[in-house]
């Protein structure tokens, strides 16, 4: 492992939760309820903008490093340039990029290292879809948490077991504190250098 990826990884790893748990979990999602809630104001948005605007920004920047990383691990491979090509759903592609971690030894270097990253990433997917689907309604003053609520069409077994037979979506509410949106932007930040590094790594290849 060379000096610029050792230390790409060591700043990603530095904020991984103590216990080994991504802070954006579905546990971690939920903690913390209060009791004393109130309307979402501009102080609470102006809060967020931020913090909110860097997850949405890195993920981005995380979205597209993970297919050139894709693309450059065929072409290692010697695919042929006719089969060069990967899935559109973010979740296809990382299936890929770990498939190809664990079977093929020319990825040995960043064996370990790239698994742990894309358990992360999958995580993070939870906190981003929240973020982009769904909207700050509510704040929980006794442990400064915001409160994302998202409409989520049924699935055609809930619509047989809703109450009311027109009903086609639920309105869920998700409690995030304002800590962990920081933690997740700091790590998104992270998961972004190591990938940059991973990426230098293999065109050098």
């Amino acid at each position: 492992m060379g000096p610029c990826f050792a230390a790409a990884w060591t700043a990603s790893t530095n904020r991984f939760h103590p216990s080994g748990r991504s802070v954006w979990s579905a546990d971690n999602l939920g903690e913390g309820l209060g009791m004393a809630r109130v309307p979402v104001n501009e102080d609470h948005l102006a809060k967020l903008y931020p913090i909110v605007g860097a997850i949405v920004v890195y993920w981005g920047l995380i979205d597209m490093t993970i297919t050139h990383i894709g693309l450059l691990m065929l072409k290692v491979l010697n695919t042929p340039r006719a089969a060069r090509n990967l899935p559109i759903f973010f979740g296809a592609r990382l299936e890929i990029l770990e498939t190809n971690f664990k079977k093929h030894p020319e990825f040995a270097f960043a064996k370990t290292e790239g698994i742990q990253v894309i358990k992360l990433i999958r995580n993070a997917q939870l906190l981003r879809d929240m973020l982009i689907h769904g909207a700050p309604v509510l704040y929980e003053t006794e442990d400064d948490t915001i409160i994302y609520r998202r409409i989520d069409r049924l699935t055609p077994g809930q619509k047989r077991q809703a109450t009311y037979s027109g009903h086609s979506y639920s309105l869920r509410g998700t409690p995030v504190k304002f800590s962990t949106l920081e933690e997740a932007s700091d790590r998104c930040i992270g998961i972004n250098g190591f990938l940059d590094s991973l990426l230098t790594r293999l065109e050098a290849l």
